[in-house]
């Protein structure tokens, strides 16, 4: 939870990036194309179109004059981390002025899980980030299974922090002192949430 917790408020205020220029959008419409969707700020709420819960695609636009590398993570209410590029892969770097779909243009799914639904619980809040950076990083990272699943095994002997954003994200392997021989190269980075 605590992970989950400081990757939802993770934030750079020392960032020259204006976070207003990286724009994360979502499309979501019913069977008869009315939207379901209702944006209030970073908050967008979607509702079910009857029993079917809502599908959305997500964009992601750089409106800044830097080429940017770009990631989504997806944080649920069961305190589940995914971490995937814009094409369900690792970032990608947007130009100036790009857009790009995230998942590849495939429909994601929100829903209340059958239990939840069953004993009452109608709605759910999960969290998109976008994540973009100056330098190449890693979301790998920050996965985790939803609360109760068993953890898979987070720490690969011998892992290069690439740059301080990849500092920032990694979990740390040991609690043994290390000397530093090279400093971590600095990158310039920012998160825009939806909820």
């Amino acid at each position: 939870i605590a992970r989950w917790k400081r990757l939802a408020a993770l934030s750079n205020p020392g960032s020259s990036l204006d976070p207003s220029q990286l724009q994360l959008e979502i499309d979501a419409s019913d069977s008869t194309g009315d939207s379901l969707a209702v944006r209030d700020g970073d908050e967008v709420r979607l509702r079910y179109d009857g029993s079917r819960p809502p599908r959305f695609t997500a964009r992601v636009r750089n409106r800044t004059e830097r080429a940017l590398y770009c990631g989504v993570v997806a944080l649920s209410s069961s305190y589940a981390i995914s971490a995937g590029g814009i094409n369900a892969g690792p970032p990608e770097l947007l130009l100036p002025g790009q857009t790009l779909a995230v998942n590849g243009g495939r429909a994601i799914t929100a829903r209340v899980p059958d239990d939840q639904w069953s004993s009452g619980v109608t709605t759910q809040t999960d969290i998109l980030l976008l994540v973009a950076s100056s330098m190449e990083f890693d979301l790998t990272v920050v996965a985790q299974p939803s609360l109760g699943q068993p953890e898979p095994d987070r720490f690969a002997r011998g892992a290069v922090v690439a740059n301080s954003l990849q500092s920032v994200l990694s979990p740390a392997p040991s609690r043994a002192l290390d000397f530093d021989t090279e400093d971590v190269p600095l990158t310039d980075w920012a998160m825009v949430a939806l909820r």
